[in-house]
C-alpha cells in the first residue's frame, strides 16, 4: 500500500489516448488495494484483476454450469436438424454472407467456419452462457456499471482468425470501453483450432490505421501491416503465442486491445464449440445503432441488458 506522506503522487494515465476502464490506469493496482480495504471486492477477486491489469485477461475455471452448456448444445442441435423458417435463423456468417438460413450441413461442414451471430436474441439458453454470474461478476468489477452485450458469435469450429485486437473490428462508441468473453461448450482437443493469443498484447504500442484511425476503416489498404505489426510486437518482446487449452464450462475474458485469434486446424472434422460476446458499458454504445435501426435494448437481469433484434422486425421474414 502506498504510504502517502512517504512515497511520490502518481497521475493517473491511460494507456491508449481513446481512454479505457479504471484497469487500464498507470495507477490500477493501487485502485485494486483500495476497492479491497473498501470491501467492493475480495482477495480473490483482486487477484484476478491484477492478472487481468498485468496480462490483458483472465481465466475463469468451471464458471459456467454444465448443465447450462448441455441446455445450449441441445438447442443448436434442435436447430441444425430443423431449422425453423422464422427470419431469426438468419444469423449465419459463413466469410460469403451475414444472413442466411442454416442448413442442418453447416455443423459438420469441414474447412467452413459457420459462426451462429447473437444467440442470445432468441435463445435464452444462450443467455444462460454469455449472462454467466461468475462472468458477469468480474466484468461488472472492471466496467463499474451496468453491463450491456451487443455481438455474439457460436462457433462449431476453430475460427482460425488471424490474431487481432477487437478494437479493430468492433466498433463502440469508446474505443477502449470493450471487454470480451470467451466459453468453451466442450473439453477443446488440441489441433482443433484453439484460442490463440499473445499475453500482455494489450501492452503493444498503438496502431493507428491511416494514422488516427482505432477502427480499421472499410476500404483501408493496411490491414496486413496491422497484423504485422502485432507479430512484430510479439517477437520484440519475446512473447509467443499461447493455446488456451479450455476445457467444458472455462471462461476466457480478454480486454480490447488484447491480440488473441484462432489456432491452426489440423483436422477439419475437429469441433471447437464455443461462444464468444462482446460487452460495452450502458451508457456507451456498438456504433451500429447509427445506422441500424432494427435493434432494441431489452434487459435480462439485475444491471445486464442485451442488443436484440426487434420482434416485430425478425418475425416479419
Amino acid at each position: 500500500m502506498i504510504d502517502p506522506f512517504r512515497d511520490p503522487v502518481q497521475v493517473p494515465q491511460f494507456r491508449s489516448r481513446f481512454g479505457g476502464f479504471w484497469t487500464d490506469l498507470n495507477n490500477a493496482p493501487d485502485l485494486i488495494d483500495g476497492k479491497v480495504s473498501l470491501g467492493s471486492m475480495n482477495q480473490e477477486e483482486a487477484q484476478l484483476l491484477r492478472f487481468f491489469v498485468e496480462n490483458g485477461y483472465l481465466i475463469l475455471r468451471a464458471a459456467v454450469d454444465i448443465d447450462r452448456i448441455d441446455e445450449l448444445n441441445r438447442d443448436i442441435e434442435k436447430l441444425s436438424e430443423d431449422p425453423p423458417a422464422e427470419a431469426w435463423v438468419n444469423c449465419i456468417e459463413d466469410g460469403h454472407g451475414v444472413t442466411r438460413q442454416m442448413t442442418p450441413a453447416d455443423k459438420d461442414e469441414p474447412d467452413k467456419m459457420i459462426k451462429l451471430l447473437d444467440l442470445y436474441s432468441y435463445l435464452p439458453s444462450a443467455r444462460e452462457i454469455v449472462f454467466a454470474p461468475q462472468t458477469m461478476r468480474l466484468i461488472k468489477l472492471i466496467f463499474e456499471r451496468p453491463v450491456l452485450a451487443h455481438q455474439s458469435l457460436f462457433f462449431f469450429k476453430g475460427s482460425q482468425q488471424p490474431i487481432h485486437q477487437d478494437t479493430a473490428f468492433v466498433r463502440v462508441s469508446s474505443p477502449m470501453e470493450l471487454v470480451a468473453s470467451w466459453t468453451a461448450l466442450e473439453d477443446i482437443e488440441p489441433g482443433s483450432g484453439e484460442l490463440t493469443y499473445y499475453p500482455k498484447s494489450h501492452q503493444f504500442p498503438e496502431f493507428l490505421f491511416e494514422g488516427k484511425y482505432k477502427w480499421w476503416p472499410p476500404g483501408c489498404d493496411e490491414l496486413g501491416r496491422y497484423y504485422e505489426h502485432l507479430n512484430e510486437c510479439a517477437a520484440a518482446r519475446n512473447i509467443p503465442r499461447t493455446k488456451f487449452p479450455a476445457r467444458k464450462g472455462d471462461v476466457f475474458i480478454w480486454s480490447a486491445d488484447f491480440a488473441h485469434g484462432g489456432g491452426e486446424i489440423d483436422d477439419p472434422y475437429k469441433t471447437r464449440r464455443s461462444i464468444a460476446a462482446h460487452y460495452c458499458p450502458i451508457n456507451t454504445y456498438p456504433m451500429y445503432l447509427h445506422y441500424e435501426n432494427s435493434k432494441e435494448i431489452i434487459q435480462a437481469g439485475d444491471d445486464i441488458y442485451y442488443w436484440s433484434q426487434k420482434k416485430e422486425y425478425w418475425r416479419s421474414g
